[in-house]
């Protein structure tokens, strides 16, 4: 089992006033992305629009080529940008799947049209917040949203009491006699996936059984596994171990829990914001948009002046980066 500590910072991709940072495909991955793309525009659009930006005399004739990509009517370094994440998304897309499975109280309840609001919220263990939906959906869906992944609801046959109290001395049970509840659905292509995210919450200090059903039924061993879910003060309980008691060669990433009775609001900021700092396989791949300022000053001076694109190579405490550097010629470094 190997656990890889989470270091690396991926920031958004909007337009920053001062220079931009913007990470490059190799050979290998421009090939891939030519040969089997499905995205709109290829790596050639990419220098031509780059070309343009900088002024650099072309033979090409760009006239009604589709590079607004922001639909403002005019090309800039956004649309650059823009056109970048159109292809690594889609490179990504070939290149690595994500799976995102989780089991819910509240999804696993049955029939919930003709329960009281009071009863789904209970299951839901949301009865005295403002939550309108379960922690572990929320992170689940936040997931899925911004890694385009799949997502997969763990769900059993047969559904749990919704009387929290009822259901709690049923998973005791359940847990003491080591049952495996059968499940409504399997994941058929797991061998399809790189990376896959597991939610749960913990119960009687442990993971659900139906869990347990669902990491009997797929082989996680040669994947990377990031675990997430939710708790009454008990933390990960031994959820984190019985993870890696299943899949010893797996590569875990941290994961992520929080108590079940935060909000919404305060789960969605600080889960998206720990999301986007995680460096998962695909993040080399992922769109960096990042001011110059933020390159170590040592190595500033490799950057050429006056509106140029530059290869700059320079290592930091997480790693090398490779990158490819636009310097407006009008930057001035002490703004």
């Amino acid at each position: 089992m190997k656990w890889k500590k989470v270091t690396a910072v991926i920031a958004g991709t909007a337009l920053l006033a001062s220079a931009i940072l913007l990470n490059f495909p190799s050979k290998k991955q421009i090939e891939t992305v030519t040969a089997a793309g499905n995205s709109k525009h290829t790596i050639e659009d990419v220098r031509n629009l780059q070309d343009f930006l900088l002024a650099k005399p072309t033979e090409k004739d760009l006239t009604g080529a589709d590079y607004d990509m922001n639909d403002d009517g005019r090309w800039n370094v956004f649309d650059l940008c823009l056109m970048k994440r159109e292809i690594l998304q889609d490179m990504q897309s070939q290149n690595s799947k994500i799976l995102v499975a989780y089991f819910a109280y509240s999804e696993n309840i049955g029939d919930t049209s003709g329960m009281s609001v009071d009863a789904v919220s209970s299951a839901s263990l949301n009865a005295h917040t403002d939550n309108a939906t379960g922690n572990t959906q929320l992170m689940a869906e936040i997931i899925a949203d911004e890694l385009g992944a799949d997502i997969f609801s763990i769900q059993v046959k047969e559904p749990y009491n919704s009387d929290y109290r009822t259901m709690a001395g049923f998973a005791r049970d359940e847990k003491t006699n080591d049952v495996r509840p059968a499940l409504t659905a399997k994941v058929d292509n797991i061998d399809e996936y790189d990376v896959v995210f597991i939610g749960a919450p913990v119960w009687w200090a442990s993971l659900p059984q139906p869990v347990l059903t669902f990491l009997d039924e797929n082989d996680l061993s040669s994947k990377t596994v990031i675990p997430f879910g939710i708790h009454l003060g008990s933390g990960w309980g031994s959820n984190l171990t019985q993870y890696q008691s299943a899949f010893p060669d797996a590569d875990f990433l941290e994961g992520f829990t929080v108590s079940a009775d935060t909000s919404n609001e305060k789960v969605r900021t600080d889960f998206t914001n720990w999301l986007r700092e995680l460096e998962l396989p695909i993040s080399k791949e992922s769109e960096r948009v990042l001011s110059i300022k933020d390159i170590p000053s040592e190595y500033k001076q490799k950057i050429q002046n006056g509106g140029e694109i530059t290869e700059l190579k320079y290592e930091t405490s997480d790693g090398s980066k490779h990158a490819l550097v636009y310097t407006p010629a009008n930057y001035d470094e002490s703004k």
